[in-house]
């Protein structure tokens, strides 16, 4: 009965039970039931501390009856619960991890990069259930429950853990990990497992799926090298070391971190003016011209008192657990106890630190109020205890100390730094504490709601600096608090960025469009690359917005054809026809699945790599084998199911309803799928499922789902090809399995194919419907010349200079892959117009041939669409077409498209059926300003078909297929 009454006393009145007992006792010392299982509670600030000596104390699965659910760890306990020689093995390769965070100089620049990101999404005004979005021209959406939209006034909470998460997930591993997955996963790791007939079920079901999906982001994610080289050096496996990461950022870092910051949050909204005030001069101050880095943050001592305040008052972990090793005697305010071997112990760290013998200071608030003001005590921030051990005790593998306070800490002081600089806001109800839940994590009693919430960047130049920092090397006492976390001892070399970077402009790019002069360098010396990198969110944003203006606006501010930016991973830009061609050069390059900040999912090919990404004597017999299949193709089956196919397609047209109208981008894109699947196969294959594998080709979550979906179907279809066994034994003669070559096919016709020549053939139609009547008439009458009442044959093809010259001018102004991307190989000289650059092994180079294609010292008013430029054949050797100049042969030897004459090919079917034989019209007039890159060189906007008439040339009739002679 006794044990009932505490459960309910301890479950109602939380802290207070604690206290209660202290008061009855007289005693920081008592036994308890915690939830059903007997303990000994210790609730000083002196006898705590028996709980961080491994030596008395050891760790079990668990807190108190709270066990933990192995199975949600794929049966691996983490260091937080092991002992002994296993858990120092753990802790040395969690220690090295963490410092490596800082010690890699990336944590406050990717801090300055996703912070705004969030708190600009975190916009919402008062009486309203959306969020305004300070981005011009942003539109106002509904938030969705748990989604990663704008959150309402419920969601604030939850959107600071995502902010945690992302902060030290992408410091860490390069990559955000799912905030979804995290949440599912953290809320049933403490629970019992949920089966129906032996199988999972409910939340725990989901919980296991998010497990995986963890487990495999953190498998894969950009990073994980350096972090499996770790475990390696302390013996783990790297699927230990998977699940020690995992662990630490979903249930201790991100939870630990962002509780802490909800709690500041709720701290910051009751402050006064004066206080706020106080702060924001003092971080002006500090950071001066130097910016945000770890020195600056170290000397805002009134903002750290502040952070060292919310850990006292409100730790994220108030309890702490663990089983006596031995029997040992425990010294505490209220006098010696002995503690028997076996014995279950939980130490307060709430009480703890509001242990009046500690934290009571003369002049200041008593231990139950908040007053900032007590940590200018020298010393004192080191007797925070918030991290299973003192603050200034550093983690040692002979310690159950965080590994990652240091990392935390800096994360939450930069994110009350931002409150206090950049946001104003207010809460739905004035936070308060009670005391009364264990389970809120220091947090006010209810969830904090938004009232409103404003983000303002005017002045957030602040955090850039002017200059480099020269003095982050002081020699300054730093022993009060934390080791290494914002002590100056690392100096980050944070880039100056001015105030125009904040100012997202556009560039439309036009006939009537001006340029700045390039920079053509003479000089023979060899220079750096020009530019700054910047923080990566506004780079990303600017680059979104404007697209190709992007790096318009860098190449006329430099004055150069190469210049550093940052798309999400940073890189040297290219944008010269001489400087491009290294890229093509694979002694000096090589190539990874990646275009970008976006990954190839390779998981779409069963984890294959396709030849674009591959290198080496692996990419030369996968090329071997596709130049081969292509050729092949090419010489047979190409030209007759193009014209088959886009007879049929056209008689479709004829008759479409509106919904085919208004879709009619997607009905090129299926003929595009036809015309290569028949060819190639034999076959056709489901629209549907060719649509979501090119779609979840960098995409996530459902969009991934779906195209894995699509990728299964394919290749089910493809396996069932009578044309199969002909396409394996091509690749066994190249020396390629047979798995491997099905994954280059379809990953050939689906990503190359389907993805850019339908694109291609999109822009083709909205440039037949745009070209001047002129030409247009030119290109007819050539075409019925040369046929002279004869069918189309390939031949005929071939003699069709206006319309070659046609596709030619489409492909310059519209290449299909506008970007190409590769890294360096090793340390190199990069030539270009505007002079000699030094480029650094693994550097990424970014080509841009949409630029590239419109340099007016080569091409003539290089923004106009004018087919007849190319009368002059030596423009033809500026082109670039599929990684490679347009008039070089594709071999094993370079990354050149194989599939470049198909290509061909079928544009000029399909112009010049539909030009001999049709008459239509598109409700829209198609514009490019070159802002919409993923739009594949299409207008700006879907092409919709106002009419497709039958209308055949007065000579020449309707184009069929010649007849094949035996």
């Amino acid at each position: 009965m006794m044990k009932i009454v505490q459960v309910r006393g301890m479950f109602e009145k939380g802290h207070h039970f604690f206290q209660k007992r202290m008061k009855d006792l007289q005693s920081s010392v008592f036994k308890c039931s915690f939830f059903g299982a007997p303990f000994v509670a210790i609730t000083d600030h002196e006898g705590i501390q028996c709980l961080f000596d491994q030596k008395l104390v050891e760790k079990e699965p668990g807190f108190g009856n709270f066990r933990f659910n192995q199975s949600l760890l794929g049966d691996h306990v983490p260091s937080m619960f092991s002992n002994g020689d296993r858990h120092r093995q753990q802790k040395a390769f969690l220690i090295a991890v963490s410092q490596n965070m800082l010690r890699m100089g990336r944590h406050i620049p990717n801090i300055m990069d996703i912070m705004p990101e969030h708190l600009i999404k975190w916009n919402f005004k008062e009486g309203e259930n959306k969020c305004i979005s300070d981005i011009p021209g942003a539109k106002e959406v509904k938030s969705e429950k748990r989604g990663m939209g704008n959150p309402s006034q419920e969601e604030w909470e939850e959107r600071i853990l995502h902010l945690a998460m992302d902060v030290l997930s992408e410091s860490m591993l390069g990559i955000r990990l799912s905030g979804h997955s995290f949440l599912q996963w953290r809320f049933e790791v403490l629970k019992e497992e949920r089966t129906c007939f032996g199988k999972p079920s409910g939340k725990y079901k989901k919980a296991l799926h998010a497990f995986n999906h963890l487990k495999d982001a953190i498998a894969n994610a950009p990073d994980i090298d350096p972090v499996l080289k770790e475990a390696a050096n302390h013996g783990l496996t790297e699927e230990e070391a998977v699940l020690e990461i995992l662990w630490m950022l979903n249930f201790n870092a991100a939870p630990g971190t962002g509780a802490a910051m909800r709690s500041a949050a709720a701290r910051l909204s009751i402050m006064n003016c004066e206080e706020r005030n106080e702060l924001k001069n003092e971080i002006r101050e500090c950071l001066g011209p130097i910016g945000l880095n770890l020195k600056t943050l170290h000397k805002m001592k009134k903002l750290d008192n502040l952070v060292c305040e919310v850990l006292r008052m409100y730790p994220p972990v108030a309890l702490y657990f663990g089983i006596a090793r031995r029997a040992f005697f425990v010294k505490t305010s209220s006098g010696i106890y002995k503690i028997d071997k076996g014995q279950k112990v939980v130490g307060n760290c709430h009480l703890a630190q509001r242990d009046p013998k500690v934290f009571g200071i003369s002049g200041c608030e008593g231990v139950d109020e908040f007053d900032p003001s007590r940590f200018n005590v020298k010393g004192l921030k080191s007797k925070l205890i918030c991290t299973h051990g003192p603050l200034s005790d550093p983690p040692s593998p002979e310690n159950h100390k965080c590994t990652g306070t240091n990392v935390g800490y800096v994360t939450l002081k930069c994110f009350v730094l931002y409150l206090i600089m950049f946001c104003d806001w207010s809460l739905e109800e004035r936070p308060f504490w009670t005391d009364k839940s264990l389970i809120r994590y220091g947090n006010p009693d209810e969830p904090i709601r938004l009232k409103y919430f404003k983000y303002t960047r005017d002045k957030e130049e602040l955090l850039l600096p002017d200059q480099p920092d020269s003095s982050s090397r002081s020699d300054e006492d730093v022993n009060d608090g934390p080791p290494g976390d914002i002590c100056g001892q690392l100096e980050l070399k944070i880039v100056m960025i001015r105030r125009q970077r904040y100012q997202v402009t556009e560039r439309l790019e036009g006939p009537g469009s001006t340029t700045k002069a390039m920079q053509v360098s003479p000089e023979t010396q060899e220079k750096e690359v020009p530019g700054k990198y910047g923080l990566k969110f506004f780079h990303v944003l600017e680059l979104v917005m404007n697209g190709h203006g992007y790096f318009y606006k860098r190449r006329d501010k430099y004055k150069c054809s190469v210049f550093k930016v940052n798309m999400g991973v940073r890189g040297i830009h290219i944008c010269d026809r001489k400087g491009i061609n290294i890229l093509f050069n694979m002694e000096k390059i090589y190539k990874e699945p990646a275009f970008g900040r976006l990954t190839y999912n390779i998981c779409l090919l069963d984890g294959y790599t396709p030849s674009m990404f591959a290198n080496g004597i692996t990419h030369e017999k996968q090329k071997a084998f596709l130049i081969q299949l292509c050729k092949v193709a090419q010489q047979g089956k190409i030209f007759e199911t193009s014209v088959k196919l886009v007879r049929e397609y056209s008689t479709i047209w004829q008759n479409a309803d509106p919904r085919l109208k208004s879709t009619w981008e997607q009905s090129i894109m299926d003929l595009t799928c036809d015309i290569f699947t028949e060819a190639f196969f034999g076959i056709r294959v489901d629209h549907q499922a060719m649509f979501k594998c090119v779609k979840g080709s960098w995409g996530k979550r459902g969009t991934l789902r779906k195209g894995l979906d699509g990728a299964r179907c394919l290749k089910q279809a493809f396996r069932q090809s009578p044309a199969l066994a002909g396409i394996f034994q091509t690749a066994v003669e190249a020396g390629v399995t047979e798995e491997q070559a099905l994954m280059d096919v379809l990953f050939m016709l689906n990503f190359n194919a389907y993805g850019g020549v339908s694109g291609s053939l999109r822009t083709g139609m909205a440039r037949l419907f745009m070209l001047e009547q002129d030409y247009k008439q030119k290109m007819k009458n050539e075409m019925i010349t040369v046929l002279s009442n004869q069918e189309l044959s390939k031949e005929a093809l071939t003699e069709m200079p206006l319309l070659h010259n046609f596709i030619l001018e489409l492909l310059r102004m519209h290449p299909p892959v506008p970007v190409f991307f590769g890294r360096a190989r090793e340390d190199f000289i990069l030539n270009s117009d505007s002079g000699k650059f030094i480029v650094k092994k693994d550097e990424l180079l970014v080509g841009n041939v949409h630029m590239v294609h419109r340099d007016e010292r080569i091409f003539d008013q290089p923004h106009i669409f004018s087919p007849s430029r190319f009368e002059n054949k030596a423009l033809i050797d500026h082109i670039i077409f599929g990684y490679g100049p347009f008039n070089e042969e594709a071999t094993p030897h370079n990354h050149h498209c194989p599939g470049q004459e198909i290509t061909l090919t079928i544009l000029k079917v399909v112009v010049a059926h539909v030009l001999l034989n049709f008459e239509f019209g598109l409700v829209d007039q198609p514009v490019w300003t070159g802002k919409k890159l993923r739009r594949v060189g299409c207008p700006d906007k879907e092409i919709r078909l106002s009419y497709f008439k039958y209308k055949p040339s007065e000579v020449g009739g309707d184009v069929t297929v010649e007849e094949l002679t035996e």
